[in-house]
């Protein structure tokens, strides 16, 4: 078992803050293809404002997530490698809507061919993105990170499945 060192009331505050990015940047997505198939400039302001509140969400839940990938992952642990490509994908992935928020700030977004290009690489950031949640969902249900164990006995099994993984 590994227990998160940044928690709220014995609850890991990374999990918390993860679901809103998660919503906005997909969102972000859908308001831009909306955007794209119909033209409307509604659809396009409201991506603009979704990517704003992703990058800003996915700013605050890295930060809880990279107190626990340094302070309470072990760098001998096999969820290390687990946890580090959770946080390559999802900073790869922060990286592309943010380059599209900025895009979206500036207007370029809305000339040319770009809102087929911002549009298709919101959907990589989808796509990297799911391989990220995907990471840490073996994170948390394969390597037990951020799991308290609720019986006699169980910090010793999970303990043992670690290390045999």
């Amino acid at each position: 078992m590994i227990r998160s060192r940044f928690q709220v009331w014995g609850h890991p505050i990374h999990p918390m803050l993860i679901p809103f990015p998660i919503a906005f940047f997909i969102g972000g997505f859908i308001f831009d293809a909306l955007y794209l198939v119909t033209g409307t400039v509604t659809w396009y302001t409201v991506a603009t404002w979704m990517l704003v509140a992703g990058v800003v969400g996915a700013v605050l839940a890295a930060a809880a997530g990279l107190v626990d990938y340094v302070t309470a992952i072990p760098a001998q642990a096999p969820a290390k490698s687990t946890a580090t490509a959770h946080l390559v994908a999802n900073g790869i992935a922060t990286a592309l809507f943010a380059v599209t928020m900025v895009l979206h700030l500036t207007g370029d977004a809305l000339r040319g061919t770009l809102p087929l290009v911002v549009t298709l690489v919101n959907l990589v950031g989808v796509i990297i993105l799911g391989v990220g949640g995907w990471l840490g969902g073996e994170l948390v249900y394969r390597h037990h990170v951020g799991v308290e164990p609720t019986h006699p006995g169980e910090r010793e099994l999970r303990y043992d499945h670690e290390r045999a993984a």
